[in-house]
């Protein structure tokens, strides 16, 4: 037995360039990626002389050319089958008409099968038009050439579609980080409602080919989303230009400074931090507002689990900001928060999680691995096993601006801060970094003292 697939699609901007009667003016362009939803399509021989084909109906029939599905039909004309002592079977994850290409995905499943068959070995790109000129050619349906490309093609691909028919495709140059928050902020939702994308087309393509000024224009602004899609998928993400850092206490504040100010700066990043004690409530308003031009934040991170502070945090969102209530809430304690923005023109947004993905982890290790992230920077103090019910008590309290590492195996270590350390520990402290910021050569020499020999 054959047993074929073709992935089903989304569209990420430009969609509908793809048409001949755009493109052939215009020059089509889109972005789309294929999901891990499939058409599925199975072949074996037989000991019967007709062709079986299960789809949505059963047909059994001397031969391919009398077949009453018209895309099964044709392709059998095409690789050269008559079908005969062959069942086929079609099977999808998801119902056709529901706008993810199914009908270009079905028709590339299909070629696959019966190329195997007769053991052609097809480059996408063929593929790919061979099932085109079975839906545009043959069938004369008035779509588009992108389902059966990204069908053929699949992964995050781009194409342009040029006059006369050739078409580029090549991968979106996408970062990893970027793919992994791509996949994790994306849904899709069954209506219940399905429809014929050849009907819906059918009055585009008209327009097209007609001139129609309206239509034009609004194709080529399409295509636009697809450049603009392109463009800010690949460029990834990117570093704000002001980071507001707030807090309470001023030697807090003085800390991160000390340690982030210079990597803020390395990498064009301006960094302020502004201790609330300092401000009047509406000095402190005044002060947000000058610093983001009048808008607010358009993220704000709330690393305290003090509802007040969350509540309060919301009111300076800009429009179409996200609030991250990254430190959570202790169970039972209520927030009293205005949803209205959520849903009018400000568009909020609240985010929290209660834990990383699985992908998530793997990329903070290999971020750290390759150093590209620096989770010594949250290093605020290390000891021994004899400190750690004060390191503990401690981070309670709040007396660190940053994590405790406890070395169970170092012999009368003392809860010692980085900022103790140039007086208790020399040596340690002349491998910190700049700002004070532990490094693998501190621990390195750190251990060496107090290790057991």
């Amino acid at each position: 037995m054959i047993i074929a697939r073709s992935p089903l699609r989304i569209s990420l901007g430009g969609g509908g360039t793809d048409l001949p009667s755009y493109y052939e003016a215009h020059t089509g362009f889109l972005v789309a990626a294929a999901i891990d939803k499939y058409v599925y399509i199975t072949l074996h021989e037989t000991f019967v002389p007709d062709l079986i084909v299960k789809y949505s109906k059963l047909e059994r029939v001397p031969e391919a050319s009398q077949l009453e599905h018209p895309i099964i039909r044709e392709a059998f004309a095409l690789v050269g089958l008559d079908g005969r002592s062959l069942e086929l079977t079609s099977m999808a994850d998801i119902p056709a008409g529901t706008g993810l290409g199914s009908s270009g995905s079905f028709t590339t499943a299909l070629l696959k099968a019966l190329h195997a068959f007769k053991k052609n070995l097809v480059h996408p790109a063929e593929l790919a038009e061979q099932a085109c000129d079975i839906e545009l050619n043959r069938l004369r349906e008035p779509i588009g050439k992108q389902d059966q490309y990204i069908a053929a093609f699949g992964g995050l691909t781009c194409f342009r579609f040029h006059p006369g028919g050739k078409v580029e495709a090549w991968p979106l140059k996408l970062a990893e980080e970027t793919r992994y928050n791509l996949e994790d902020n994306l849904l899709l939702f069954f209506t219940g409602y399905s429809r014929a994308a050849s009907s819906i087309l059918k009055e585009q393509d008209q327009k097209s080919k007609a001139a129609d000024a309206a239509m034009i224009e609004n194709l080529h602004f399409v295509k636009e989303l697809g450049f603009q899609s392109q463009r800010a998928l690949e460029a990834g993400p990117r570093a704000p230009r002001r980071v507001i850092a707030s807090d309470l206490l001023a030697d807090r504040l003085a800390v991160v400074e000390r340690k982030f100010g210079p990597l803020a700066r390395r990498n064009g990043v301006d960094l302020v931090c502004l201790a609330e004690p300092q401000f009047t409530p509406d000095g402190f308003r005044a002060r947000m507002a000058e610093l983001t031009d009048g808008r607010g934040p358009d993220y704000i991170v709330v690393l305290a689990p003090v509802a007040d502070v969350v509540a309060r945090a919301y009111t300076f969102l800009a429009p179409g900001g996200v609030l991250n209530v990254f430190a959570g809430l202790n169970r039972g304690v209520m927030c009293t928060l205005d949803l209205n923005a959520v849903r009018d023109e400000r568009q909020l947004r609240i985010i929290g999680s209660s834990g990383s993905t699985i992908a998530d982890l793997r990329l903070v290790l290999r971020k750290s691995l390759d150093g590209s992230l620096s989770p010594e920077q949250t290093l605020a103090a290390v000891t021994g096993l004899e400190g750690a019910r004060q390191g503990l008590e401690g981070m309670a309290a709040q007396r660190f601006p940053g994590k405790v590492v406890v070395y169970p195996q170092a012999v009368n270590l003392p809860l010692t801060t980085l900022d103790e350390m140039p007086a208790a520990m020399p040596q340690v402290a002349a491998r910190l970094a700049e700002g004070g910021v532990w490094t693998n050569e501190a621990e390195e020499e750190l251990l060496r003292e107090y290790l057991p020999k």
